[in-house]
């Protein structure tokens, strides 16, 4: 009986540490879907929606319209760093 619960391929011991890894692994499935379909909203509100397209293209590629000036703001990393300790 010690043989099969603590040192055997199946024991009770790798049973349990087995349980532990496949609770791990669908949770992380489960934050990949949760992942997934926020992606594809997104992804679906951008095809589908101009204004969203341009939102984007604005904030994150810096994109402008010929007649527009950008004006990009830059803070300092010593100066958020010490507001996210504060």
């Amino acid at each position: 009986m010690v043989i099969i619960g603590f040192l055997d391929e199946n024991s009770m011991v790798r049973r349990v540490g087995n349980m532990r890894e496949m609770n791990h692994l669908q949770n992380e499935i489960e934050r990949y879907k949760a992942d997934y379909d926020k992606n594809t909203r997104k992804l679906n509100d951008l095809t589908a929606n101009p204004v969203e397209m341009e939102k984007v293209a604005r904030e994150k590629y810096l994109m402008k319209k010929p007649n527009e000036d950008i004006y990009v703001f830059e803070e300092d990393s010593d100066q958020i760093q010490d507001q996210e300790q504060n």
